[in-house]
């Protein structure tokens, strides 16, 4: 499958009233020709829905904790 059909896929399968973590890991050629498969933690919440945001910002600072590095990125989906 190509990227964009991946995340037209997972955009699919998120529930619409409930905010989500998600991990995904991917295959990664690094210069030296070494293989690597990275984790990246997606953080999924609806537009408007601020209580479960504040709720599930207690398990982020969790997961924050034990990864090695956290980018914050925020995506709108709703071209998909």
């Amino acid at each position: 499958l190509s990227r964009s059909s991946c995340l037209s896929q997972l955009a699919e399968e998120l529930p619409s009233h409930e905010p989500r973590y998600i991990l995904v890991t991917y295959h990664y050629e690094k210069s030296d020709g070494r293989v690597v498969y990275p984790y990246c933690m997606i953080f999924s919440t609806p537009e408007g829905n601020c209580e479960a945001v504040l709720i599930s910002m207690r398990s982020y600072l969790t997961y924050k904790s034990v990864c090695l590095n956290v980018v914050r990125i925020r995506l709108y989906l709703s071209f998909l």
